[in-house]
């Protein structure tokens, strides 16, 4: 696994492990998440000993706005005003 292929002007020495011992081989980037489940994937394929194995990619539903009442959005917006005026302990003693 070839990391941080994001970088550019990318430094890559001459990759040829993979090929003397038959290992899979692919570039991947955690910043862009460039090809991140490909290692993945390719585990999985071996290990399951199907070429064909895919990830499906799951859309969660939009979570529902809750219907907030006048009289419950004061009562939040007094609390925020509360924590907001209360000032913090100055005891940093158990430090």
């Amino acid at each position: 696994m070839g990391l941080k292929a994001e970088v550019m002007p990318r430094v890559v020495r001459d990759v040829t492990f993979h090929r003397l011992k038959d290992v899979p081989y692919c570039e991947v980037s955690s910043k862009t998440n460039m090809n991140c489940d490909e290692p993945f994937l390719c585990l999985t394929r071996l290990l399951t000993g199907d070429p064909e194995i895919v990830f499906v990619t799951f859309q969660y539903p939009p979570m529902p706005m809750p219907e907030l009442t006048r009289e419950q959005l004061a009562a939040f917006e007094e609390e925020i005003a509360k924590a907001n005026a209360t000032p913090l302990p100055d005891d940093d003693d158990d430090l």
